[in-house]
């Protein structure tokens, strides 16, 4: 599945973000090798002050 095959170059992270932001909510914990990954794409984000 291609969630950002249609999103243009310059929203396509942000689309991805809000994909994934209803399952990881929905979850009261979260395992412990989603902390890396999760700490390195806020790292990465152009809009920092954005909250999903």
């Amino acid at each position: 599945m291609n969630l950002a095959a249609d999103v243009p170059e310059t929203r396509r992270a942000r689309h991805l973000a809000h994909a994934m932001r209803r399952p990881l909510l929905e979850r009261a914990h979260l395992p412990e090798e989603f902390f890396a990954p999760l700490m390195a794409a806020a790292d990465h984000d152009r809009d920092p002050s954005f909250c999903l």
